[in-house]
């Protein structure tokens, strides 16, 4: 796990180093609203990954919100999270 000021520069290269094609963006519809995914999403080659955005979560996750989150990654088989 990456965090803090400047770790989105790194995400190119983790990614390179582990290989990854399939990127499953988990993020609160909140967060996508105040465009924190945009803020991401540069540092993604859309044509080089695979990326599927869930964010269809609630502020306290019920069961069955987890649930239909375990299901998209079943489906999607993401290399990171």
């Amino acid at each position: 796990m990456y965090f803090g000021r400047g770790s989105r520069k790194n995400l190119v290269n983790i990614l390179e180093k582990n290989d990854v094609k399939n990127i499953l963006l988990v993020i609160g519809k909140n967060s996508v609203a105040h465009g924190i995914a945009d803020m991401i999403y540069p540092y993604i080659d859309s044509e080089k990954y695979n990326i599927r955005m869930f964010n269809d979560i609630k502020p306290n996750p019920t069961i069955e919100n987890v649930l239909e989150g375990i299901e998209v990654t079943k489906d999607f088989m993401p290399d990171i999270v």
